[in-house]
Parts: C-alpha cells; structure tokens; sequence
C-alpha cells in the first residue's frame, strides 16, 4: 500500500516509522533532531513523500524538500531530491522508482518547477533511465589553501562562475534555517558562508565579497565544474560530485546551474 504526504503535520505522525526504516535500511539510527530540521523547520514550505507499507510495515520511502532558487534574478522554489529507503524486505521490487514516480505527480499536478539533486552512483543510473533526470558531467570536490584561492585568478573565476539558476541567497528566512544545521559549526562571514569538517571549512556558498572573508592560513573545500582543470596546483580532486535535475517546467530548459554545497543535504 501506497501513502503519499504532502504535509508537515502528517508526516510528523510517521516520525516513529521512518525512524525504524533509517535504521534497518543503513544500519544506524536516525538522528531526528537533524530529520525534524530537514522535513519540518524549513520555512520554504511542506515536504513531498511517498510511502510503501508491506503488511502494515513501512518498506519504503522517498521525498523531497522545497528550495528557493533565483533564475535569472527572479526567486523561485524547486525541489531537492532527498533520501532514498528501501528495507531489505522491499528491495528488488522497483519502489524506489515507483515511489519517486508518485512524488514528481504530486509534484507536476501542484505546478512544481522542477526537482534536482546529487544521486549518488548507486542510484544515479535509475534516475536517469527511469526517472527522466538529466545528469551533468560529475563536479570535482577540491581542497585549497586560502593563499591559492586569493592568488589564483582561474581559481577565483571558477569559484564565482555565474549560472542562470543559484541558490537563492537573499532569503533570509531560507538562509537563517540552512545555516542552523543541528550538529554543525557553521561560520557566516561577509559574503561568505563555511561549514567546518575535520579542520576544513567547507565552502557552502561564496560571492564575490566572500573573497575578502578568506584566510590565507585557513584550508577551504570546494566544489568546481567537472570542466576545471586543477594541473596547476598541487591539491588533487578529492571526489566527484555528481548533480541532476528533472524539469516539469518547460520555461527553465536550457537553464545552467550554479552548484554549491549549499544545495546538497550532505554539506
């Protein structure tokens, strides 16, 4: 049996449920404070989800949360591809796909611009061949001293490359929110937002002032187009880092994307 929610308060009431798919599908519990913060604090609006019950138990479960983007200067919401569960019961079924199929209905009866994300290489195949994502070449996930950054005008322009759509960084009730993460320390700085891991500073979203808030001394990661070329440095590409997106409005076709990490749930 199917469940589809498209409220807060509803899906306040399977807390409990998800909680226990979290756990048999990766094997370690939920932290509900960090869940509570994605699905119900976000003050851009309700989340969409789509439940499976086998036998009155929860085997699978897909979502997603709204965003505001800006294209082209104008703000708009679009939704983030959220995680994906399966119980070891539900696997080999096809529900992810049939549970992501539902959503993107609800999604495109409410009018819904798009839905975008960063699968990862299990399911990033699925996405494509049944969920009609469009996926762009993978992004490279680079650490740099603050002195490269400041000292390199390639790096700087790769850093600030401009899109028709970005995140949308004048929402202030958006951007108190994403930066209030349960859990992380979070630096706002002048034009400049990081996330600390391990003694780095994870570049969530930068602009060209935020050049002024970096620290010669202080390590930064960041995330490139997969076209930037790093020969020059000395710093290797960490990892891939791989973006989609499904459009259900026509009017963004062609549109190029600014990725940060400020749009991924992992960062």
């Amino acid at each position: 049996m199917y469940f589809d929610i498209k409220d807060k308060n509803t899906l306040l009431d399977k807390e409990e449920e998800i909680s226990q798919l979290f756990l048999d599908s990766f094997g370690k519990p939920l932290s509900r404070d960090e869940w509570r913060w994605f699905y119900i604090d976000n003050p851009v609006g309700d989340p969409y989800v789509s439940l499976f019950y086998e036998n009155g138990k929860l085997l699978g479960h897909y979502a997603v949360l709204p965003t505001r983007l800006s294209f082209r200067g104008n703000s708009f919401i679009a939704y983030r591809s959220m995680t994906t569960m399966v119980h070891p019961d539900g696997r080999g079924k096809g529900l992810f796909t049939e549970l992501a199929k539902r959503v993107y209905s609800m999604l495109e009866a409410d009018g819904a611009s798009m839905v975008y994300g960063f699968p990862n290489a299990n399911s990033a195949p699925g996405f494509i061949k049944n969920l009609g994502w469009t996926l762009l070449i993978p992004d490279g996930v680079f650490d740099f001293s603050g002195g490269e950054i400041l000292d390199s005008q390639d790096l700087q322009r790769a850093l600030l490359k401009p899109a028709e759509i970005e995140w949308d960084s004048l929402d202030e009730a958006q951007a108190n929110w994403r930066f209030s993460m349960p859990g992380a320390k979070i630096n706002r700085m002048p034009g400049l937002v990081a996330k600390e891991y391990q003694g780095v500073w994870n570049v969530l979203h930068i602009d060209r002032n935020g050049l002024n808030s970096i620290e010669r001394h202080q390590n930064y990661r960041v995330l490139l187009d997969g076209k930037f070329s790093a020969e020059n440095f000395l710093t290797p590409n960490l990892f891939k880092y791989q973006f989609g997106f499904r459009l259900f409005d026509a009017g963004y076709h062609g549109a190029d994307f600014r990725r940060e990490f400020v749009m991924s749930d992992v960062f």
